[in-house]
């Protein structure tokens, strides 16, 4: 097995910094190193700024009794703004599906509800919240469907809307054809008056 480890150097969102640290512990979990292993493997991932905070952040942190979990905090505390975390909390607490697309809604639920675990702690709560922030045309059916998991919800949710755009192409394509009829049939009446 050999892992690819991402490199670390800055990130413009929180999420990216949360992100590479999420997936530098489960490639560390797979290799089954020590604290002390993954402490030197993931300071080694470190690059550019990320590699300025490491140096400094070991002058004033002893190394001895440095664990992976105390690496995890300062990390965090370095590059998930905590002034942040309040503010994407907020955003995933007002969170609404609006025009775009269920893909895009369920990606941005997905992101932003690592800022708020205490919302969607229970599947029964990560349901609730998910439906109450999408779109009218696909909570009111859902509201009312047995959908008994989060996932039976999406599952649901996607049938959904894949029924309702064939259904709004279909609707679009005969309105295109209608009106092209009734252009040839005014282009007809127009020919039969001249003559």
């Amino acid at each position: 097995l050999r892992l690819k480890p991402a490199r670390f150097t800055t990130a413009t969102e929180p999420v990216e910094a949360d992100d590479w640290l999420r997936s530098v512990n489960k490639d560390l979990i797979t290799t089954e190193c020590t604290d002390e292993e993954k402490v030197r493997f993931a300071a080694h991932l470190l690059e550019g700024p990320a590699a300025m905070w490491w140096e400094t952040y070991q002058i004033t942190h002893p190394i001895a009794d440095f664990t992976w979990d105390s690496f995890r905090e300062g990390f965090r505390n370095a590059h998930v703004s905590a002034g942040i975390v309040p503010l994407k909390e907020k955003e995933f607490r007002n969170l609404r599906q609006g025009n775009r697309d269920l893909k895009d809604y369920i990606s941005d639920f997905n992101t932003l509800a690592r800022y708020a675990p205490e919302d969607v702690i229970t599947d029964a709560k990560r349901r609730a919240k998910f439906l109450d922030g999408m779109c009218d045309e696909l909570s009111i059916p859902l509201s009312v469907a047995d959908a008994t998991t989060y996932q039976t919800l999406l599952d649901q949710a996607i049938v959904i809307e894949s029924k309702l755009k064939k259904d709004e192409n279909r609707k679009r394509k005969h309105g295109a054809n209608k009106s092209q009829a009734d252009k040839e049939t005014k282009k007809q009446r127009s020919k039969e008056t001249r003559t």
